[in-house]
């Protein structure tokens, strides 16, 4: 079986197909998200560019809330819609929070690095990624399984914790919100 996977941000669209008995990989594309309105649309481009047809299935992992099988990208205008995409593509579509994804990936990853703890297997695991936004999920150990917890964390309010980060405050005080987001990102790294 082979299916259309994605992450898609605020700037950019990345695709890939995915063959089940293999579990690679293949056909990678990337497209910028501000290129496209639509998100049956740029589903379409990825698609093709893809090869066209031949998908059993599409996951779409998307930085934004996902509720009911519906999300917007937080950070730019492309909403999606489970039942919209799964009728224009003709297969299956689910939509899913893009650490979500991060998340559900991380107990098949080899080689990670524990940060603080025992040396044990950790019961939590925090995941945490600066891109156009700031996202957050967690993950949690649930009897032999786990259980994810995604998250907008990065549009809590920025919390100062002393005099430099009051400072620090004080001149992104411009803004209307001053979140996470606003010093833990691509461009809030720029104007740290």
């Amino acid at each position: 079986m082979s299916y259309l996977v994605a992450d898609i941000g605020g700037t950019n669209a990345r695709f890939a197909r995915f063959d089940q008995s293999s579990g690679l990989l293949t056909n990678v594309c990337t497209l910028p998200s501000a290129d496209f309105e639509d998100a049956g649309v740029l589903l379409m481009a990825a698609k093709q560019a893809l090869g066209g047809n031949g998908f059993d299935g599409m996951c779409l992992a998307i930085a934004g809330p996902v509720r009911d099988g519906a999300g917007a990208i937080t950070n730019g205008s492309l909403q999606f819609d489970e039942q919209t995409l799964s009728t224009l593509a003709k297969v299956p579509v689910k939509i899913v929070n893009d650490f979500y994804a991060l998340a559900r990936a991380v107990p098949d990853c080899k080689d990670l690095l524990q940060l603080g703890g025992n040396d044990g297997v950790a019961d939590t695991i925090a995941l945490i990624g600066p891109g156009t936004g700031l996202g957050m999920a967690v993950l949690l150990r649930e009897g032999p399984g786990w259980r994810v917890l995604s998250s907008e964390g990065g549009h809590a309010d920025l919390a100062p914790g002393n005099a430099l980060e009051q400072e620090i405050l004080g001149i992104l005080s411009t803004h209307d919100h001053v979140c996470w987001e606003t010093v833990l990102c691509g461009s809030g790294m720029e104007r740290l």
